[in-house]
């Protein structure tokens, strides 16, 4: 019985090892583009925050990457989740934080999200 439970635990971790590790690998490619152009009432991702430690396998928490976000009265911000990124700071694809942004009001407005800067124009 003794080596039943061993083994059991030996597969569970060996899952949960599996399960970190393919995380990233299933997450959403994410894609940096300058401008975007969107509706009022649509939302779309706006950015890819990295990890400030180049983790390749832990994408920053979304409470430190809100924080950050600038403000405007064109819309909110939201999280988009995991997602892979291509970084050359970091030398390669790592995990990020999805940032999506939802239209409210039409304009124009300029935002730096992390250092990159990123146009949206919103219409009506």
């Amino acid at each position: 019985m003794r080596h039943f439970v061993t083994a059991l635990r030996a597969a569970a971790l060996s899952i949960a090892c599996l399960c970190l590790l393919a995380a990233p690998a299933l997450a959403q490619s994410y894609v940096y583009r300058s401008d975007l152009t969107l509706r009022v009432g649509q939302s779309i991702m706006v950015y890819g925050a990295g990890s400030p430690n180049c983790a390749r396998n832990q994408a920053p928490d979304w409470d430190a990457v809100a924080r950050r976000l600038p403000r405007t009265d064109l819309g909110y911000f939201s999280n988009g989740g995991v997602v892979q990124l291509a970084s050359s700071r970091c030398g390669g694809r790592i995990a990020g934080r999805g940032i999506v942004f939802t239209a409210t009001r039409a304009g124009r407005a300029v935002l730096n999200l992390q250092g990159d800067r990123v146009t949206v124009t919103v219409r009506n």
